[in-house]
């Protein structure tokens, strides 16, 4: 875990120098309004990044610490099999009507098995739309998280905005520029401060669930 905070440590610092640069550059004669406005835009894509780096290889983690920790099938608390299973609910996800009993038989069967879990580490427990709240709490039930995945109520909107604002310019349905029009630097920097909580609480959680072993029964 050490070594994903200390690459999302240099990818947040990355974005804070990104919006030094911006804030510079206003300050700057040369440069047009258009040109601050794109990279004010870009800056949410930038800061997406990050978050989205340290939530897919929290998950990774966690689940590689648990893999090689070698538990029993039967060992895992029902939301948490659902990952363990994850081949078994695909297979009976997409199983015809002939093969569809004996699908239903193989998962159920294995929830109470002795065998050793193999855990495919590149499950993400989510619907594959960009990280918000839904998905997040998605994660936290799947891997059986009892602390809140989010820190403060008002991070939700915030992350909402970041998640609307990245996808606005990915998909093209708004340029950098239309979305940096609507931000002062003062408002970046506070979206900065706000995702840099967020991702280092996130980091913290995800360490203090493992140490906690909470994804087994009885615990």
């Amino acid at each position: 875990m050490l070594s994903i905070e200390k690459d999302s440590d240099i990818r947040i610092r990355e974005v804070s120098f990104f919006l030094k640069a911006i804030k510079r550059l206003e300050n700057e004669s040369g440069y047009s309004p258009i040109e601050i406005k794109a990279m004010k835009g870009l800056f949410f894509v930038h800061l997406y990044g990050v978050l989205e780096f340290t939530i897919v290889n929290s998950v990774t983690f966690l689940l590689q610490k648990i893999r090689e920790d070698k538990y029993n099938i039967h060992q895992f608390k029902p939301t948490m099999l659902s990952i363990v299973l994850d081949s078994e609910c695909k297979s009976l996800a997409s199983s015809g009507v002939k093969k569809k009993w004996e699908r239903r038989w193989t998962l159920f069967e294995k929830i109470f098995s002795s065998e050793e879990a193999t855990i495919n580490d590149t499950v993400i427990p989510a619907d594959g739309m960009n990280f918000k709240y839904p998905q997040l709490e998605s994660i936290k039930k799947a891997l059986c998280i009892g602390d809140p995945i989010i820190p403060e109520k008002r991070l939700i909107g915030k992350l909402e905005e970041l998640a609307e604002n990245r996808n606005a310019i990915a998909h093209g349905r708004e340029s950098p520029v239309a979305i940096g029009s609507r931000y002062t630097v003062r408002d970046l920097g506070k979206r900065l401060n706000d995702i840099d909580l967020l991702r280092s609480h996130i980091i913290t959680v995800f360490k203090s669930h493992y140490s906690k072993k909470s994804f087994l029964k009885g615990s």
